[in-house]
């Protein structure tokens, strides 16, 4: 039994005389084309519920991951509770280390760039202010790090706890 396409082929094949052809003739011309409609049919309503499968594994997958990732947080949330109720900054385990630490993140204030700060700033550094009247955080930060005496007027930091953990110089 040939395919459809191959089917397709044949009456492009004889298009000019199909039509003095009886019904008999294209029949045994063509063959079964019930059936190759049908196995058509079966082959791509199989691919389109493979393709809906797919989806609703992608998605499973996509909200499993999301679930995993929301209980690592939590997870960690808990340690940093029992670790600042207990007062200890370290635990040591068998095999790892775990540490809580603060990390402190400089952040630009939000502020209404006058001219005169346009100036101060980037007579400091220059292009600290864009032309557009906005930071360049970046160079901001890099600044804050260098001249933090000059720059409590213009950054705060955000305090954020962490927890890191250590392998034991035996497992490295």
């Amino acid at each position: 039994m040939s395919s459809l396409n191959q089917m397709l082929e044949t009456l492009r094949h004889f298009e000019d005389n199909i039509v003095n052809m009886t019904p008999e003739e294209i029949k045994v011309l063509l063959g079964d084309v019930k059936g190759k409609v049908d196995n058509t049919y079966d082959i791509i309503t199989r691919m389109q519920s493979e393709e809906v499968r797919l989806k609703e594994a992608a998605k499973e997958l996509t909200d499993r991951a999301k679930n995993m990732k929301n209980s690592v947080a939590r997870l960690k949330d808990y340690c940093i509770f029992a670790m600042k109720s207990d007062g200890t900054s370290e635990l040591m385990g068998k095999n790892f280390d775990m540490k809580l630490s603060q990390r402190t993140t400089p952040t630009v204030k939000d502020l209404n760039i006058t001219p005169d700060i346009y100036l101060e700033l980037n007579e400091i550094q220059d292009g600290l202010v864009r032309r557009e009247y906005s930071f360049d955080k970046k160079a901001m930060k890099d600044l804050a790090k260098s001249k933090p005496e000059l720059m409590d007027e213009y950054i705060f930091s955000k305090a954020s706890d962490s927890l890191s953990f250590r392998a034991h110089k035996e497992l490295k």
